[in-house]
């Protein structure tokens, strides 16, 4: 169980950001036009200073190569997954696929297939085949 003060040290900040907030919420109500227009421009200065646009740039470049590292590791392993219960399942993975080739659960016949000046085999669909299975 926490302590009292433990408490009290993880709401101090929740506190501290409703003061601020209110804070604001009163004084924006007590300004003028052209008051609040002051406000604007400063925080628009702020926002385009040059320290804040360079933090941005360096937040949105490691943000890009942190997604393109991760998204391709997470597309090879979805389709690792993918290769392997097709594998796994054998003709039973075939069964839901209801085309003229690989009816009765077996995978198409190499009539219904063709390969592509890349070398990559396609089904009559455009659908991926290696190994008599299709994989994309």
């Amino acid at each position: 169980m926490q302590s009292f003060s433990e408490v009290c040290a993880m709401s101090e900040g929740k506190w501290l950001f409703l003061a601020g907030l209110g804070a604001g919420a009163a004084l924006a109500l007590r300004m003028s036009e052209k008051q609040i227009s002051s406000v604007k421009g400063f925080a628009a200065k702020i926002a385009n200073s040059e320290s804040v646009t360079d933090a941005r740039r360096v937040t949105a470049e490691k943000l890009n190569d942190v997604l393109r590292t991760q998204g391709a590791k997470l597309i090879d392993k979805l389709a690792e997954n993918l290769k392997s219960q097709l594998n796994a399942g054998g003709g039973a993975a075939w069964a839901g696929f209801a085309n003229a080739g690989g009816a009765g659960g077996n995978p198409p016949e190499s009539s219904t297939t063709s390969t592509d000046k890349d070398g990559v085999t396609r089904d009559k669909d455009g659908h991926i085949i290696i190994d008599g299975k299709i994989v994309a």
